[in-house]
């Protein structure tokens, strides 16, 4: 029996205000060169510059054109084309062109087949942390994928569970597939490259979260009060663009507040820096915090994992999730317990576990990654 073709489409996302997304995509897409699989034709869809970028990771089939270029003529006038047809007649050419039959991580489209994913219902939980047009528009694309799409992806058993509970959808159409970055270990260097660099000192703790309201990024500066009442000194590290889309001023109030509570040294401020650097800062770090509210699948906490750190995580059930006892949790809202979580951590011993068995942990997590979203496509064919 000859196996069908499958023609896999992925419309690439234009936008970078989401390093996430980003790094979700990167890592999904150059997982299934692992597996060489014959049967599976991946097409990418996107512009000359994403192309260009996404070379240093993928090589895939790509198909360029000025429709998928960010604000560009061509963009517009396929919007309009939409507007005036209610359907996107543009992208369905090059579907056909291109036979595909099977299109992922992007909205049903009538006639081929569709894979859809949800990050997160953080919008559910926190609706005080959204205007109420984006808790709309993110209620009405998911209501969308649930009617329409033919799966649902999403990253944890968390969102599973609450997806059937509040949206009421189909066992049979929901699929999680854990998420697994992508890490280039010919990036890591000693940790000489970060003192040189940031001016940093060994055994901080770092949080390389952005700086949105759920990342809970004030109750670090309350640990730290009290931290220093106590008389002990510890270095949170802290990345993130300072300009985070709408939730721009998140940053500066937290910048206010260190100064306003007089705890400046406890707190390295690096803005953005590279995903290699990232990695670099991971590496070396005496402890890897995530004091999120709200995570759909954190990468944060999944490289903690690829790295072997010492973690310290708020007592979310997807952290649970992810890290079972492989981490130390602290109550989300809880200052005073966290800081007693950081000098108990703090105490452990520093551990480097070998580059070259970490390597191979890594690469049976992105096989089983791609093998698992493989699963997923032959289930539609």
């Amino acid at each position: 029996m000859v196996q069908k073709k499958i023609n896999l489409c992925f419309v690439y996302p234009e936008s970078n205000t989401w390093t996430g997304e980003d790094n979700y995509f990167k890592s999904l897409l150059s997982s299934l060169s692992l597996l060489k699989s014959k049967k599976l034709n991946v097409h990418i869809f996107c512009s000359i510059e994403k192309k260009k970028y996404l070379l240093k990771f993928i090589k895939k089939n790509f198909v360029v054109s000025a429709f998928f270029e960010k604000n560009s003529t061509f963009l517009i006038l396929r919007k309009i084309i939409k507007l005036i047809f209610k359907k996107d007649l543009v992208l369905e050419y090059f579907f056909k062109k291109n036979k595909i039959n099977i299109i992922s991580h992007y909205l049903p489209v009538h006639g081929i087949k569709s894979i859809c994913w949800i990050p997160d219902l953080q919008h559910f939980f926190l609706k005080n942390f959204f205007p109420n047009i984006e808790l709309k528009r993110r209620d009405s694309l998911f209501n969308n994928y649930i009617r329409n799409a033919d799966k649902v992806i999403v990253s944890s058993k968390d969102t599973y569970f609450n997806l059937k509970k509040y949206y009421k959808i189909n066992n049979t159409r929901t699929a999680i597939l854990n998420f697994v970055p992508i890490i280039n270990f010919s990036e890591l260097k000693n940790f000489n490259y970060l003192k040189n660099k940031y001016n940093l000192q060994p055994n901080y703790i770092y949080v390389p979260n952005q700086f949105w309201m759920h990342k809970n990024h004030n109750i670090l500066i309350q640990s730290a009060i009290l931290l220093k009442k106590k008389n002990d000194k510890y270095k949170f590290v802290i990345t993130g663009n300072p300009s985070s889309g709408s939730d721009s001023s998140v940053y500066l109030d937290f910048v206010r507040s260190i100064t306003v509570n007089k705890v400046d040294k406890y707190f390295d401020l690096l803005g953005f820096v590279s995903y290699a650097d990232v990695l670099n800062l991971i590496f070396h770090s005496k402890i890897l915090l995530n004091p999120s509210l709200f995570e759909g699948w954190s990468t944060t906490v999944e490289e903690g994992k690829i790295f072997n750190k010492k973690m310290l995580l708020s007592d979310l059930s997807v952290h649970k999730e992810q890290c079972s006892n492989k981490a130390i949790y602290f109550q989300r809202n809880n200052p005073n317990e966290l800081a007693k979580k950081i000098i108990q951590l703090s105490k452990a011993r520093n551990t480097y576990p070998k580059i070259s068995i970490i390597k191979k942990n890594y690469k049976k997590s992105r096989i089983l990654f791609a093998k698992n979203y493989l699963k997923i496509i032959e289930s539609l064919v």
